[in-house]
């Protein structure tokens, strides 16, 4: 009689099914120091700077190595391969100022707030700054905006406001 005091029939638990669903978010290696000598990760992030030049960039010779995120995360996708990470590369420089392109303005200042106020915890920027984007188109633009100009003046203007207020805390102005 025990089985007919419940409307539903439960089907028995999978436990194989239900550890996948909990790993589909799971966290995603970016990056594996060690795996290539520095030589050869300077060297590629180098290309990778090249790369970016011709599509606009500011590039001078006997430039020193810019950190690239994407740039990095393209090469272990690749499992360090690099002419293919920069075929890659080669392939969505064009994808990506095109999609930087499609947020508004007002989006993108809001991001920047967020970004200062927030860091990367993305989770809060789209929650308090972003509402009109998702967590992950949050992250997607994040990576677009590491390697655009307007990052750039992004990154230069958060260094003279740290002076400004270092200079107006000592006493110096």
């Amino acid at each position: 009689m025990v089985g007919s005091m419940y409307q539903a029939k439960i089907p028995p638990v999978n436990l194989h099914v239900s550890e996948e669903r909990a790993y589909t978010n799971a966290d995603q290696l970016l990056w594996r120091p060690g795996a290539l000598p520095v030589e050869d990760v300077e060297e590629f992030l180098l290309n990778a700077q090249r790369l970016h030049a011709q599509e606009g960039a500011v590039w001078t010779q006997g430039a020193t190595v810019q950190d690239n995120e994407q740039a990095l995360y393209e090469l272990v996708k690749c499992n360090f391969n690099a002419e293919e990470a920069l075929r890659r590369l080669r392939f969505n420089v064009k994808v990506f100022s095109e999609e930087l392109c499609s947020w508004s303005e007002e989006e993108s200042r809001n991001f920047e707030n967020g970004y200062r106020v927030y860091g990367k915890n993305f989770h809060l920027i789209q929650a308090n700054k972003v509402r009109t984007r998702s967590i992950g188109e949050c992250v997607e633009y994040y990576y677009m905006w590491k390697k655009s100009e307007r990052h750039m003046f992004f990154t230069q203007q958060a260094t003279r406001m740290s002076r400004r207020k270092y200079s107006m805390q000592s006493g110096n102005m």
